[in-house]
């Protein structure tokens, strides 16, 4: 082994423990729906629905956690809403094109057996017990 790559081995193997830090994965599905004739409220043949899911995570400490998802959605029969705006409540009639979906900070290793989260996600499930928006 040559002397550049002695120098070199310890920053490459340093490189490869901080990637391990984060984590990222996603997906893009597509729904298309094929009709053969129209209906009296609908002239069209075909219903397109698109999404993009992104996650990712960071372990900033070995205690300490960051997560969190993005959809982005589109569809032909707006049912998504066609403004640009980052949405994190979900409380509209439509679905947001852009999506918070979850953000979490999650704390472990302080007292065994304890792992307390917080994030959009919570929110979330608390208005999908009850408080949903009204309609008029």
């Amino acid at each position: 082994m040559g002397k550049l790559a002695r120098a070199l081995l310890p920053v490459l193997l340093s490189l490869t423990a901080a990637a391990q830090n984060f984590t990222q994965r996603g997906f893009m599905a597509s729904s298309l729906s094929l009709y053969p004739d129209t209906a009296p409220n609908d002239s069209s043949h075909a219903i397109d629905d698109n999404l993009f899911r992104y996650e990712a995570s960071y372990k900033a400490a070995s205690w300490l956690r960051l997560s969190g998802s993005f959809d982005a959605r589109f569809d032909t029969h707006e049912q998504v809403e066609r403004t640009a705006h980052l949405d994190w409540q979900d409380r509209s009639l439509q679905r947001p094109a852009l999506a918070l979906r979850e953000f979490n900070a999650t704390i472990t290793n302080m007292i065994p057996e304890v792992c307390p989260q917080t994030g959009a996600v919570r929110q979330r499930k608390a208005l999908a017990k009850g408080s949903r928006p009204r309609t008029e």
